[in-house]
Order: C-alpha cells, then structure tokens, then sequence
C-alpha cells in the first residue's frame, strides 16, 4: 500500500475539486471519500448499494460520481464511483 496526491473534483463543474493524500490499495473496488469533502465541491449521491466490508460486515453505502486525476509521470485521469462514507468517518482517503 502506497499513498499519492489525487485531485478529485466534480464532473459537472471540473473548477471545483479539492486534493488529497489518498491510500492506494490495488485490490480494492472503489474510493473512500468522507462525505463532507465530496459536498464542499458540490457532489451529491446518486445511488446506494449494499457491500460486504473487509471484516466481513454488511453496510449500505451511497455512491456518486467524480472525476480522479494526479500529477504523478504516469499520470491517470479516471471518471469513477465515490463512496460517501459519512460526514463522522476518520478522514481517510482510499482508493
């Protein structure tokens, strides 16, 4: 597991965003993002589902769209599913 700067920002209005350190983690399926931060920039979930956790639990999340983008040489621009994970989460970024 490794840690970079991603952009992510809103696919309706690409001038709001906000940068983040995000754990990367190659496995997993989608991106953790605090809901608060996803709200700052205007987004809003446009769909739930229901997932099965690393420990195994059951939780209902919502989802919404964002586009994720990095500086980095090998840089990537991807229009992905964000998981709003709650206004009270630790803050952690995954993707």
């Amino acid at each position: 597991m490794f840690k970079i700067q991603v952009r992510i920002a809103n696919p309706a209005d690409p001038d709001k965003f906000f940068e983040e350190y995000f754990r990367i983690e190659t496995g997993a399926l989608y991106t953790s993002i605090p809901e608060n931060r996803l709200q700052t920039i205007g987004l809003e979930p446009i769909s739930s589902r229901n997932l099965i956790l690393a420990d195994g639990r059951h939780d209902k999340r919502l989802f919404g769209e964002a586009l994720f983008t990095n500086d980095m040489p090998t840089h990537f621009y991807s229009y992905g599913l964000a998981v709003f994970t709650g206004s009270h989460s630790t803050g952690k970024f995954w993707c």
